[in-house]
């Protein structure tokens, strides 16, 4: 059966039964063969078909309700938003599927705040979506909700501040960088609704005092 998966992920030009493969992946095979599960969804995660994709979303957020499987699961995800190939889109949507909530995403800075390998992978990712336009749709909203969870304990401050400000970097683009994050914050929290949150109000101004200190132009 795993060789018949991995002939159909890899082959098989049928919407529905990659779908369908997804799903194998997402359910009891993964307690069995953890490793072989990921490395079907990776192949399903390339072919970029959006259908398929939404199954391998899936799959990951079934994985990640499983702590036996979280840290692979987030390893995976997080090589995936690292690229810049179809799994890239999969790894950033996984990410804000598996960070939906304000609690969630604490779960996954926990996993984070412990594994430098992991932080050094979501630093190059950073690095992309920031030289681009920024963070965009789901991806944008886990942000926030990544924000929100940081702004109530002070370890995953400072884990979010470090990724953002070795993400923003140097050289050619740093400081658009700098400049899209500081303004990722204050549409996170606007200066309109200081008042409701003093707490992530203070938070933003200090990550932002952060980023402003390591931007180049202002270095120099």
């Amino acid at each position: 059966m795993r060789g018949r998966l991995n002939q159909w992920a890899v082959q098989s030009g049928s919407q529905p039964l990659l779908c369908a493969v997804a799903a194998v992946c997402g359910g009891a095979l993964a307690d069995a063969h953890p490793q072989a599960v990921l490395t079907r969804l990776n192949n399903l995660a390339g072919r970029g078909i959006d259908a398929v994709t939404d199954g391998v979303v899936a799959a990951l957020r079934s994985l990640w309700e499983r702590p036996l499987h979280r840290q692979a699961a987030l390893r995976r995800v997080i090589d995936w938003t690292a690229g810049q190939d179809p799994r890239r889109d999969a790894g950033l949507r996984a990410l804000a599927a598996i960070s939906e909530t304000p609690d969630r995403a604490g779960f996954l800075l926990a996993e984070l705040a412990g594994d430098a390998e992991l932080q050094t992978g979501l630093v190059h990712a950073f690095t992309l979506l920031f030289t681009g336009e920024g963070p965009q749709g789901e991806f944008r909203g886990a942000l926030f909700r990544w924000l929100d969870a940081a702004a109530g304990e002070p370890a995953y401050e400072d884990l979010v501040t470090d990724l953002m400000v070795l993400a923003g970097g140097t050289g050619q683009g740093a400081s658009s960088r700098f400049a899209r994050m500081s303004d990722l914050l204050y549409d996170w929290r606007p200066l309109a609704r200081d008042a409701e949150a003093p707490a992530a109000r203070d938070m933003r101004d200090r990550l932002n005092e952060r980023l402003h200190r390591a931007n180049p132009l202002v270095v120099a």
